[in-house]
């Protein structure tokens, strides 16, 4: 017992102390700073739907599957449950120090990337050992992100 109070002497002032050092992180961003608040006036007006047009693809091409991204423990910590949980960050993402998605710029979020197999992901080009997604598909997924990515 004496040992676990000298502990907390210990550790407590200590987490205190690497608290104050820490960048503050906006309540509108991320660990990694990027973006996770939706503003509707800073994007065009909302054409597809993450419910009724990604949510579908993502589903279609098994990657919400419980064996992939849609399981409690998806893989690379990257969830596609839900439009927030999309935005990350997934631990790729981190590693390369970008956003999963960036709002409004398809072509600067990660999702996008491995999506398209583009150079610098790491690992595979995704859906894992599926068939890539149609250009169709990927331009649904891009206006999405265009639109600011809403959870709509």
């Amino acid at each position: 017992m004496k040992f676990v109070m000298k502990l907390r002497l210990f550790v407590l002032p200590l987490a205190a102390l690497f608290y104050m050092g820490c960048e503050h992180v906006s309540a509108n961003e991320d660990g990694a700073g990027c973006v996770t608040a939706y503003d509707a006036s800073a994007y065009p007006t909302s054409t597809v739907s993450y419910q009724n047009d990604v949510k579908p693809i993502l589903a279609n091409n098994s990657c919400s599957s419980e064996f992939c991204h849609g399981s409690g423990s998806p893989p690379s910590n990257f969830s596609v449950l839900t439009a927030e949980a999309m935005l990350g960050p997934g631990n790729e993402a981190v590693q390369l120090e970008t956003c999963d998605i960036v709002r409004g710029d398809p072509d600067g979020s990660y999702l996008v990337k491995k999506l398209e197999g583009a150079a610098g992901i790491i690992g595979e080009q995704m859906p894992f050992g599926g068939t890539p997604l149609t250009s169709g598909e990927l331009n649904t997924i891009r206006q999405w992100i265009t639109e600011g990515a809403p959870d709509n």
